[in-house]
């Protein structure tokens, strides 16, 4: 694994290491995990705009049926 440094308000260190205490992980754990999470968001996201994206040009058709 590669470690990632960035810096945090205090507060939001405070709120993440709250988290992770109630949550019974570690910090590492807890953001490992978020940053997992938001991987899969954004590549779910990217999916659905290469799908919407192909699909563009059928729309007309696909309008044309449906008023049929």
């Amino acid at each position: 694994m590669n470690a990632i440094t960035f810096h945090l308000p205090p507060e939001v260190q405070r709120k993440i290491r709250e988290i992770a205490e109630a949550e019974g992980m570690s910090i590492d754990v807890l953001l490992g995990d978020f940053a997992a999470h938001m991987v899969k968001q954004y590549e779910g996201q990217q999916l659905f705009l290469e799908m919407s994206n192909a699909g563009a040009p059928e729309v007309d058709k696909a309008l044309e049926l449906l008023r049929r």
